[in-house]
């Protein structure tokens, strides 16, 4: 790429980010003098965007976007839609990388939004995505070192089967990668908090995982022929420890942010594929089990993890990684909840930048 092309990437900006995790639309706190350009698609480039974090906004004409668009994907094409920094944005943030493990543009825009070179995002394709799609996604990993799309692919569903084995996909792939932690996130979560606020708020974390950890609720979650004794699952790797004691199930979000000595302990003591291929045999939310299970066992003893005595009087461990609304029209302020969870729109930027920071 030559020098003139380079400098293409220093005028734009627009995934992943997929880090780490949340759903809503960004709000940057760069100081102006910092603070890279934004090339906004052309549909909304006129429009000025600051009111819509201020105050409640009256009626609005949403913009449909046709999901059928295709795009160059060839590097320079990439690069001249977006701004990609080419280093930290600060020493704090160069000494703490994390990695983030998720049709087409969003995806594009989102890595351009949180995409920092310090960092690593892992996307796994769904294998029924069509053509354009899966090389498309690829072209733009071939784009960047920090970048992985990783072969095998897998069919999810709304059920959530699969989806936590193509999560465990990505982390095989980072890990012979530096990074401190990695975050779960889904196609469309987005970040609410920039690269250097995050950092901040996992160094107050000090090595723990956020994790949602509740009551498992049992039903069609999992298969009534499977049975999850350490010695059926063959979970621990060193086979002593495969008893015939029950693992506790727990509930837990995707959503989810795990230590790097969390994960290394994961590939090094557990068979983590078998417990998930269990799982993944239920009917419903079958992606709701394995977070909040490995977080909380005793017996797993997860670095980082948390005890189950909040579950085990009714409570539950909330998640920091997730700002959602459930169960509650009133606080939808866009109108537009899908499968009990509010859809953020603009009218809901208000709610969404006064989630807490770290300061």
């Amino acid at each position: 790429m030559n020098i003139k092309k380079r400098r293409l990437r220093q005028i734009l900006l627009l995934l992943v980010g997929g880090i780490l995790v949340w759903s809503a639309l960004v709000y940057f706190r760069f100081s102006e003098a910092s603070r890279p350009v934004i090339k906004k698609h052309p549909s909304v480039e006129s429009a000025d965007c600051s009111p819509f974090f201020q105050s409640p906004v009256g009626n609005t004409t949403r913009i449909a976007l046709d999901p059928k668009e295709e795009f160059e994907t060839d590097c320079e094409s990439i690069f001249s839609r977006h701004y990609f920094p080419e280093g930290p944005l600060s020493d704090e943030e160069a000494e703490f990388p994390f990695a983030i493990a998720r049709d087409y543009y969003f995806l594009e825009q989102m890595l351009a939004l949180q995409y920092s070179p310090q960092n690593s995002y892992c996307f796994v394709l769904d294998g029924k995505a069509d053509r354009y799609f899966k090389t498309s996604m690829r072209n733009l990993a071939s784009c960047f070192p920090n970048v992985y799309v990783p072969k095998t692919e897998y069919d999810i569903d709304r059920f959530g089967h699969n989806m936590n084995m193509a999560h465990w996909e990505c982390v095989k792939e980072l890990r012979n990668v530096p990074w401190k932690y990695v975050y779960f996130m889904q196609n469309h979560d987005i970040p609410l908090k920039t690269n250097l606020e995050t950092v901040r708020i996992l160094k107050l974390f000090n090595g723990t995982n956020d994790v949602e950890v509740a009551a498992f609720g049992g039903g069609n979650r999992v298969s009534k022929k499977s049975r999850f004794t350490f010695e059926s699952l063959n979970l621990f790797q060193d086979e002593s420890r495969n008893t015939n004691e029950t693992l506790k199930l727990a509930k837990g979000g995707i959503q989810s942010a795990f230590s790097r000595p969390a994960i290394d302990f994961l590939l090094s003591e557990l068979n983590v594929e078998n417990l998930l291929t269990e799982l993944n045999k239920g009917r419903v939310f079958v992606d709701e089990a394995f977070t909040g299970t490995v977080q909380s066992d005793p017996t797993i003893a997860l670095p980082g993890g948390t005890s189950r005595s909040c579950i085990d009087r009714g409570k539950k461990i909330s998640s920091l990684a997730k700002n959602a609304v459930w169960y509650d029209a009133q606080r939808c302020k866009s109108g537009n909840m899908r499968h009990s969870v509010c859809v953020f729109g603009v009218e809901d930027l208000p709610n969404v930048i006064s989630s807490p920071t770290s300061s």
